[in-house]
């Protein structure tokens, strides 16, 4: 039994897996291209968890999301939103594994050849995952013995898979796989008792869900405040905006002007350092050669797409005194080189500090793979969005859906 904050939580290794089907809702949900997976951390996160069931001598029964599928019916699936593409790479890392559709085919395939995968289509191509249904569920349940989430990256979803599913299992026979103990473990202890200073830096997109997040986090976890945030992106464009500064024509999401404004007031009211570009590498569009604009307000015909060197060496200086660091998503439209820059040097400087570092979101962590610099860090966590989540709350055992569906009653 694993407890966060008094908290029981079932590990893996607590359960009797010999001749148990076990339901392993797992988070695969890599990028790929003309079938050719371009980045494989969240599969190879996974393989203790299915070495340790098969080892113990239990039949893996493995579903997961693969992107955004809007069918009704996974008859229907893009080839390319398919989770049949998977495959290659379990056989390529020694896994027996075998593909089904059909949920009523897969229940008779359960109960055979335990040393073999059994992996289902991508489970958000059945509508009934996406609009949570108990009845789907149920028909889910008949699959396994035992239910074991290890998809922390979509812990603090609804999805049928994640938030009901669950409910269908005896407290003896539902827990979590090593990717979530681990994320949880970490995660407490940097909620708990961050080593001060305590810096945080948020880039990439879904600027309405950080924002939400954040001003959640300043609302309810106080005892991590003291901190210092660092925004880019359209993160710190939709700041910008909201404090009446000009950001041209750079990306920022409108719906969220309100979110930003509470942000600022709660960063004052918390002693919260909101540390924002104060310059930025523009152009007219994503497509053409940048240039360094050494001013914080953007020129109205123009975009940012990354940030600027004064801002770098900003940001640096923060880096640099702080003891507890927790990065995600990156600060620039990075997957041009026009831009990569910033995200680049920041990642670095990340790296090399003194600090407590634990870095999220797909890619954040793609960049760190390119660069090298995976070792440097203490945690690379699985989970973007639930990474955030999880830290904004007090108690996340009782508010994130998956792992409420998990407590041993």
């Amino acid at each position: 039994m694993i407890f966060y904050d008094s908290i029981p939580f079932t590990s893996l290794k607590n359960l009797s897996l010999n001749n148990k089907r076990v339901f392993l809702r797992a988070d695969l949900n890599v990028p790929i291209q003309q079938k050719i997976i371009l980045d494989d951390f969240r599969l190879q996160a996974i393989i203790p968890t299915l070495r340790y069931i098969q080892k113990h001598g239990g039949k893996v029964i493995l579903a997961t999301h693969l992107g955004r599928p809007k069918t009704e019916n996974p008859t229907l699936l893009e080839e390319k939103l398919s989770t049949e593409q998977l495959i290659c790479w379990f056989e390529q890392n020694g896994f027996e594994i075998e593909f089904e559709k059909d949920l009523k085919r897969a229940q008779e395939k359960s109960k055979f050849h335990f040393s073999r995968i059994l992996l289902l289509e991508n489970i958000r191509a059945f509508k009934q995952e996406r609009e949570p249904s108990d009845l789907f569920a149920t028909e889910l349940a008949q699959l396994a013995d035992i239910y074991i989430n290890d998809a922390f990256a979509t812990i603090h979803r609804n999805d049928t898979s994640i938030a009901l599913l669950p409910n269908h299992f005896a407290a003896n026979a539902k827990g979590i796989g090593f990717i979530v103990e681990d994320e949880m473990a970490i995660l407490n202890q940097l909620s708990q008792e961050p080593k001060q200073p305590f810096l945080i830096i948020l880039g990439g997109n879904k600027v309405q869900d950080k924002l939400k997040v954040l001003v959640h986090f300043l609302s309810q976890a106080p005892e991590l405040t003291p901190c210092t945030i660092i925004l880019a992106g359209p993160m710190a464009y939709t700041v910008l905006k909201a404090q009446g500064i000009e950001i041209g024509r750079s990306l920022y999401e409108p719906q969220s002007i309100a979110q930003a404004e509470l942000l600022c007031t709660l960063a004052a009211t918390t002693n919260t350092e909101l540390i924002l570009p104060i310059d930025h590498v523009i152009a007219d569009n994503e497509n053409e050669k940048g240039k360094v604009h050494r001013e914080q307000a953007i020129p109205r015909k123009k975009a940012a797409f990354d940030i600027g060197p004064l801002s770098i060496q900003k940001f640096c200086e923060a880096i640099s005194k702080a003891k507890t660091i927790f990065a995600n998503g990156p600060l620039g439209k990075y997957e041009n080189p026009e831009f990569a820059k910033g995200t680049a040097i920041i990642l670095r400087a990340i790296a090399y500090a003194d600090a407590f570092k634990v870095i999220g979101g797909g890619d954040l962590i793609a960049t760190l793979m390119q660069q090298d610099l995976e070792h440097y860090f203490n945690f690379i966590s699985t989970g973007g969005g639930a990474t955030l989540e999880y830290l904004s709350h007090r108690n996340p055992e009782n508010e994130l859906a998956g792992l409420k569906a998990l407590l041993t009653k």
